[in-house]
């Protein structure tokens, strides 16, 4: 294990349109960090959209992670840098997206956000030639990688979803979200108690069952909402190790 962290090259940032924001808006505020506390740093305001890479020399699925945050800001800490941090450990590479944000706050229009992560995966395809690459959202940004993947061809080779947020309407999928017959192998998390409610995921589950495509799926009773791998609930403290024993599986 030692080793295999010893690999771990320096977070290197990597702007996604570094010649210009094309047709779409771009903040005018500065960005903002706010301490959260317990590691749980917030940003908001993204000027610059951008990748922040964690990579490890060792090939394998490469993973680009959404944050969460409402469409109002990203928890890029606890659900972007230290799920990278993880990863690494376990030799996967990992990318954290930092992505527009519709402002003010509550706008619709979120097809910036969407085009950002699609620059992201081209960006880590082209970095990756020949090793699998897929998105990993949390809350939000679970429901931006899912609406991504319905609509991005090619899709992403694999997706998760970590309490994903806006899925489904009671237990009615939402159209933009619903995956096709080519939907990649997924993996997801959710709690009972979790103010998302678990149907959205559960709906996400029966539409990818009528779709004969592959899904893994944890349920656990207790946890809440946005704790990352920040979490000693029994049952869901090791969902991280049960995703990196998946990712083994893509290999």
């Amino acid at each position: 294990m030692l080793a295999l962290a010893m690999t771990m090259m320096t977070a290197e940032t990597i702007p996604l349109y570094p010649e210009g924001i094309p047709g779409g808006w771009q903040s005018q505020r500065a960005e903002e960090v706010r301490d959260a506390g317990t590691g749980k740093d917030l940003l908001l305001h993204v000027a610059e959209p951008r990748l922040e890479a964690f990579t490890v020399s060792e090939p394998g699925p490469v993973v680009v992670i959404v944050p969460g945050g409402g469409y109002h800001l990203l928890a890029y800490e606890h659900e972007g840098r230290g799920i990278a941090k993880f990863l690494n450990g376990k030799g996967f590479s990992a990318y954290v997206l930092l992505h527009r944000l519709p402002e003010p706050r509550g706008v619709g229009d979120r097809e910036p956000s969407r085009q950002d992560l699609r620059r992201a995966l081209e960006i880590v395809r082209q970095r990756h030639p020949g090793q699998k690459a897929g998105v990993m959202g949390f809350s939000a940004g679970g429901h931006l990688s899912a609406w991504t993947t319905a609509t991005t061809d090619p899709a992403p080779d694999f997706l998760g979803l970590i309490y994903a947020a806006y899925l489904a309407d009671g237990l009615t999928l939402r159209g933009d979200v619903a995956p096709g017959p080519q939907a990649p192998p997924t993996f997801a998390v959710h709690t009972m108690d979790d103010g998302i409610p678990v149907e959205g995921i559960l709906a996400y589950a029966a539409a990818m069952k009528a779709q004969s495509r592959p899904l893994e799926m944890h349920i656990s009773p207790r946890g809440g909402h946005g704790y990352g791998l920040l979490t000693e609930e029994p049952g869901l403290r090791d969902w991280g190790l049960r995703l990196a024993e998946w990712l083994e599986t893509l290999r």
